[in-house]
């Protein structure tokens, strides 16, 4: 596997673009669901050196274990203008926790999305190229060590969303939405990498160490 890049985490609130937007983020009724509707997803910054997702109504967990959920209705929103929830995308596919590799890609058919799997995490010309053709990128985290929480000891399993990035002189930089960021209620995140075919990643959030491990690019159908 090759670790030859590192990225190195930042909050994105530093950043002058879409990231200081004040965004409310409310949980209606599991029984809500967005329907389909003409809309066009766009990029609140698209240039040489930057493109990134004009994201509306990113998602929060909230609750442990719902990080996939959120993802995917990130991931449906900025694809429909929509406003699903987490919980939303739970009570749909019967998954109030957790979900396996096809369960989210499942999940993700159901909003009218399409996946593609890697085993791996992505190589930053595959990443560039996914986000300039509006495919929002699943990270697929895994902690580094094994950690107890609720009785249970083991690995454990996490999901942000790519979304896009930027070039600043010779180093790349990444966009990315957390649902776990600021104690499960969801947050904006930048990251760089260093060598353009660097794919080490290290992620921390709630005092637990990430490594990407596998990808979900997905598009609209």
């Amino acid at each position: 596997e090759d670790t030859a890049g590192e990225l190195v985490l930042k909050d994105i609130s530093e950043q002058e673009t879409m990231e200081n937007q004040d965004y409310t983020l409310t949980e209606p009724d599991d029984n809500v669901f967005e329907t389909q509707r003409a809309y066009t997803p766009s990029f609140s910054d698209y240039s040489d050196s930057a493109k990134i997702f004009n994201l509306v109504n990113p998602q929060a967990e909230y609750t442990s274990g719902r990080c996939w959920a959120a993802c995917v209705a990130t991931l449906n929103n900025y694809y429909t203008g929509g406003s699903v929830t987490a919980a939303n995308v739970a009570s749909r596919t019967g998954i109030s926790a957790g979900a396996t590799t096809t369960q989210v890609r499942n999940a993700l058919s159901t909003y009218n999305m399409s996946s593609v799997y890697t085993s791996s995490k992505l190589k930053w010309s595959v990443y560039g190229n996914a986000i300039a053709n509006k495919k929002g990128v699943i990270l697929m985290l895994q902690s580094t060590k094994t950690y107890t929480q609720n009785g249970y000891t083991g690995y454990i399993k996490h999901m942000a969303v790519g979304y896009g990035y930027r070039l600043s002189g010779t180093t790349e930089y990444m966009t990315m939405w957390d649902p776990a960021r600021n104690n499960r209620n969801g947050g904006y995140y930048t990251a760089a990498y260093y060598g353009s075919t660097g794919t080490g990643f290290t992620y921390e959030v709630n005092n637990v160490t990430f490594n990407w491990t596998e990808s979900l690019t997905c598009a609209k159908k």
